[in-house]
């Protein structure tokens, strides 16, 4: 077997690369041109209008609660919602106007006003005897510097 040249060497790897890379555009051609077919067919279907829906039965509720009026709690004052009206957790139902209560809240807030009254004198009592305090530890002061110069 005779060895070939550099230069024939260098021809036959150009041509096998141009070979190699021609099949590499067909095959790709192909594979497109299979896959334009195949998405440009189309088919028909006659769509029929269906019968409409219907059912015989009962709903029930998934939950119910039942709220008894409580005489103890007051006169009822307002009810916020009307009879069918969808409601969720949380939203008020009805509201209770008890004299009794209301005078205990007016009774205990009037406490708390009284006592944060109480409290505001107790800080202003507080600071002007804080005031007190200082000016007579001024007055002891100067009087002991006084009393080292008379010495």
């Amino acid at each position: 077997m005779k060895k070939l040249s550099k230069k024939k060497r260098i021809r036959l790897s150009i041509v096998a690369g141009i070979l190699a890379l021609l099949v590499v555009v067909l095959v790709i051609v192909g594979v497109n041109k299979n896959q334009k077919e195949e998405t440009t067919g189309y088919s028909l279907f006659k769509v029929k209008t269906a019968d409409p829906l219907q059912f015989s039965g009962t709903v029930d509720a998934e939950k119910v609660d039942t709220i008894y009026f409580d005489q103890t709690l007051g006169k009822i004052s307002n009810i916020p919602v009307q009879n069918g009206q969808k409601i969720k957790t949380g939203d008020v139902l009805l509201t209770y106007q008890n004299d009794t209560v209301q005078d205990e809240v007016t009774q205990k807030e009037m406490a708390i006003n009284q006592s944060s009254v109480a409290v505001t004198n107790a800080q202003q009592t507080l600071d002007n005897a804080t005031n007190k305090r200082s000016e007579y530890a001024n007055k002891l002061e100067k009087a002991q510097q006084d009393l080292k110069k008379v010495d």
